[in-house]
């Protein structure tokens, strides 16, 4: 490969993977498989509805890809992005309450 090293994406902590998401689609891509079925699970035991639940997880991970620098450690990864998740769908129940 003429000298070009390829690093493994899936080998990366959540933390490298958030650090590399700007730059890196596979990175974003590894996230996701990561921690999409959890995201998924929690927001569709707060929504109830499996079409809302799809679509609230994939604004949950733009707004990750949107917004990664946000992140400041100090906490899992994993727990961050369940909190963007459950936000997600509570904003979804707010908004449906309120029409």
């Amino acid at each position: 490969m003429d000298g070009l090293y390829v690093q493994d994406v899936t080998t990366l902590s959540d933390e490298e993977l958030l650090s590399r998401i700007d730059a890196d689609a596979q990175a974003f891509e590894a996230l996701y498989d990561r921690h999409s079925k959890t995201v998924y699970s929690l927001i569709l035991r707060v929504v109830r509805d499996p079409g809302t639940a799809e679509e609230l997880l994939q604004e949950s991970f733009l707004q990750v890809w949107r917004k990664a620098e946000q992140y400041r450690g100090g906490g899992a990864v994993g727990a961050w992005l369940n909190r963007i998740g459950r936000n997600k769908a509570l904003d979804h129940l707010r908004r449906v309450k309120a029409r």
